[in-house]
């Protein structure tokens, strides 16, 4: 019984490995495209993975062009919600993300102020 766990365990597993394979593919074809960002982020927050989501939403943040602002604010809108649902405690984390997200508004208003 509890070899037959272990490897539902080890199966689970490797179908996440595959997975995440996929969407790290998907990833350098079209880097720019939060709606895969986001899926990936919820691949990750299906498996209680909330560091890898977070992780994730970093990585989308800092890899979208800068000038695709509504591709940013999409993935800002699901990591302040995937904060306040997964954080511990939830008004901390979503602080931080919150003092993430000024800094970012406040590097794209002097990024066009003096462009």
């Amino acid at each position: 019984m509890k070899t037959k766990v272990n490897e539902q365990k080890r199966k689970k597993h490797m179908k996440g490995i595959h997975i995440a394979d996929d969407y790290e593919k998907m990833i350098r074809s079209s880097p720019n495209s939060s709606f895969i960002w986001i899926e990936y982020m919820a691949f990750f927050l299906s498996l209680n993975e909330v560091e890898k989501a977070r992780s994730m939403a970093e990585r989308a943040l800092k890899t979208i062009n800068i000038r695709e602002e509504s591709e940013k604010q999409s993935v800002w809108v699901v990591y302040f919600n995937s904060g306040n649902e997964y954080g511990s405690p939830p008004e901390d984390v979503v602080v931080k993300i919150f003092q993430r997200a000024l800094q970012f508004l406040f590097k794209n208003y002097m990024l066009r102020a003096f462009s």
